[in-house]
């Protein structure tokens, strides 16, 4: 009687297959880090200091004629000023931190250990120097909530690091 089965452990190689989560992980960063280069991108060529003024002091006249509280207004004059005066610099920033993070997806894709570490060096880029250089509750909000989301996805992916090879 033959002794060949098809499933003998010589012929399963479940060590080097990649998990679902990590492969689901990997493209929706792809997706996302994607999208972000393409809009930063585009952000970066296509800017227009004036109209960006205007459209600034468009929305503080419009909410001081609706009774907004000056807080407010004033948090909107800061977070237009300083994304005036800081445009280049964080569109730079973000487009070496969408490069590097999809370059780290692309690596963790392929079960490189090391594309977990260019993620989270992506992540560190795209957050520190933004929280640095502004003081806009605006820009503070928005980055606490895409560092809550950035937090979620490196956990999960360093949850999976046992699968990946050096």
């Amino acid at each position: 009687m033959d002794d060949n089965h098809f499933l003998d452990n010589d012929m399963m190689n479940v060590q080097d297959e990649r998990p679902t989560f990590v492969t689901v992980l990997t493209i929706f960063t792809f997706v996302i880090s994607g999208i972000m280069l393409l809009s930063s991108l585009y952000s970066f060529i296509s800017y227009d200091e004036i109209a960006t003024q205007k459209g600034i002091d468009d929305v503080v006249v419009m909410y001081a004629e609706k009774g907004m509280d000056a807080n407010i207004i004033d948090a909107v004059e800061l977070f237009g000023t300083e994304s005036i005066e800081n445009h280049n610099l964080f569109s730079i920033i973000s487009i070496l931190s969408c490069l590097l993070s999809l370059f780290g997806a692309y690596m963790m894709y392929n079960m490189k250990k090391l594309g977990f570490h260019l993620y989270v060096t992506s992540k560190i880029i795209g957050l520190i120097p933004i929280a640095i250089l502004t003081s806009s509750i605006i820009v503070g909000a928005y980055y606490g909530f895409l560092g809550f989301l950035t937090l979620a996805f490196i956990i999960m992916y360093g949850v999976n690091l046992k699968h990946f090879k050096n």
